[in-house]
């Protein structure tokens, strides 16, 4: 069976939404094209999927042209029927040896403001999947369609966590922080100075560090728990692939504010301050989480402006916030799309 090829940046804001396209995708060949060692192949080597480790960043130069030639010759002896891309600079070969064979093109962009892979490639592109509406005003050529972001259905377990959680009181309220898949030292940083501060407020506080940032610490295991003398808990976990534990445990959240990071707050109706990072490319992220509050309960916070005031008053807030009801029929869109783009 002809494969469907999927290529992707290397953090999980392209890899999740990947996955979850993946999924829907029954009865199908999928084969996902990586790099050798980044988050994008750490990641996906969780999952039951076909992995082929063809791409490597773009500052390598000869590197780079051996990734080139070796999805030629992929494409030449095993021409797949359609080539799905999440953006991210690794994926542009990926694109130009569909473009060169002749390959249906889907793209998919999570934010607001388009990556440069699917601003330069749309108009070569048979379908661009996107996630909001004003993301139109930003591409050239291509049939748009407005799916909105895919979020998995399956997540994978984490039975340390689940025992960990146990001794969680569950009648106070639990703020969940995190940023992204990879961490955000400056979240970090303001959660370990003041989660003092939070615990006396009897609030429960669940922060993913991300790896690097666990590991620099010498925290050494997956989680690290610490409680005060009262009810309230605080749980320092490196990384988990068990967001929907987390999620459901959470009255708020503080996050960064990629794509997949909005898209799974609005699955499950999550209040958020967001606090965007501030270096983000073309400030993508700023855009994503005014789009956000624009339509969901929370907060836009500046890094500089993060306090213990600003997040206590979006939890006491967050009692009164609501979410229309929504469901995920973004996946089932963009799988719709990828099957009406194969020839």
């Amino acid at each position: 069976m002809k494969p469907i090829v999927f290529a992707t940046g290397a953090t999980g804001g392209h890899v999740y939404p990947a996955v979850a396209i993946a999924q829907s995708l029954e009865n199908e060949n999928v084969v996902f094209f990586t790099t050798r060692d980044r988050e994008d192949f750490k990641i996906l080597s969780r999952y039951d999927v076909k992995i082929k480790k063809m791409l490597c960043p773009l500052d390598n130069l000869v590197a780079l042209v051996w990734a080139f030639f070796s999805v030629m010759l992929s494409f030449l002896f095993n021409r797949p029927k359609c080539v799905v891309i999440t953006g991210g600079g690794t994926t542009a070969v990926v694109v130009v040896g569909a473009i060169i064979y002749r390959i249906p093109i889907v793209l998919c962009e999570q934010n607001v403001l388009p990556g440069r892979v699917i601003r330069a490639f749309s108009r070569f592109a048979t379908k661009v999947c996107v996630s909001f509406e004003e993301t139109r005003a930003y591409l050239r050529g291509g049939e748009i369609v407005c799916t909105g972001n895919p979020v998995r259905k399956n997540y994978l377990g984490d039975d340390d966590l689940k025992r960990a959680f146990k001794d969680m009181d569950t009648s106070l309220k639990t703020i969940l922080v995190f940023g992204g898949s990879q961490g955000a030292q400056a979240i970090n940083n303001f959660i370990m100075t003041h989660f003092s501060e939070f615990l006396e407020a009897s609030v429960n506080i669940v922060l993913v560090s991300g790896r690097s940032y666990f590991k620099d610490k010498g925290f050494g295991t997956h989680f690290l728990k610490k409680t005060q003398a009262g009810k309230a808990s605080f749980f320092i976990i490196d990384y988990t692939e068990a967001m929907d534990m987390l999620y459901e445990q959470a009255d708020l959240v503080v996050s960064r504010a990629g794509a997949t990071s909005i898209s799974e707050l609005i699955f499950f109706h999550k209040p958020a301050v967001l606090v965007p990072y501030p270096y983000a490319m073309d400030d993508h992220q700023l855009l994503n989480a005014k789009e956000f509050v624009n339509h969901y309960p929370g907060k836009v916070c500046p890094q500089d402006e993060l306090s213990v005031d600003v997040v206590l008053t979006a939890l006491h807030e967050s009692t009164r916030a609501t979410f229309e009801k929504t469901s995920d029929v973004a996946t089932e869109r963009v799988a719709a799309v990828i099957k009406s783009s194969i020839r």
